[in-house]
């Protein structure tokens, strides 16, 4: 078996091909400092902002960012134990979706309510209008299918251009040919 030395890493190579421009981040990490990409970034990031006239850091727009987490030793825990943590947050968690399904509820109509109001009032709009059920469907068809064509016109005059076609078509609603 041959045994190798460890490989010692260049970090004059490494410094000399960075990509980032000298920047605040640049010189504290420079030797004798020791700071992690992610710090480095956000050091570059909070004097880009700095150089414009921005504040450091923005602040946040949620409250929990706010929030630090250490380990460190607190006289009065807001929590005894993890288990009163977890309960205290499923109850924070019930309340807010009680609340959000309350809200819902409110404005909400279910489907055969829905069908039933426009029916109700299609067949008010049939009455002073004179016309039959029938009639109106067939009518909501016939609109239904001209604004699909409408919506998809474009597509079929591409297609009769790029088969060498006129451009034009014959297919219309009112039954004369489209430019």
């Amino acid at each position: 078996e041959m045994h190798l030395p460890p490989i010692k890493p260049n970090t004059e190579s490494r410094a000399n091909t960075s990509r980032t421009s000298n920047t605040e981040a640049d010189v504290t990490n420079s030797p004798g400092h020791s700071m992690s990409k992610s710090q480095a970034r956000a050091a570059k990031i909070e004097a880009a902002r700095i150089a414009v006239g921005l504040t450091a850091k923005p602040l946040p727009i949620n409250e929990r960012d706010l929030v630090t987490v250490t380990t460190a030793y607190r006289d009065q825990p807001q929590y005894s134990s993890r288990q009163e943590m977890l309960q205290a947050r499923r109850q924070e968690n019930m309340a807010k979706l009680q609340e959000a399904s309350n809200r819902s509820r409110s404005g909400f109509i279910n489907a055969e309510a829905r069908l039933q109001i426009r029916e109700d009032g299609e067949h008010l709009w049939r009455q002073d209008h004179g016309i039959s059920r029938a009639e109106m469907i067939e009518r909501r068809r016939g609109q239904e299918k001209a604004a699909l064509e409408r919506t998809w016109q474009h597509h079929a005059d591409e297609t009769v251009r790029g088969r060498g076609g006129s451009g034009t078509t014959t297919a219309s609603v009112a039954g004369e040919p489209r430019p």
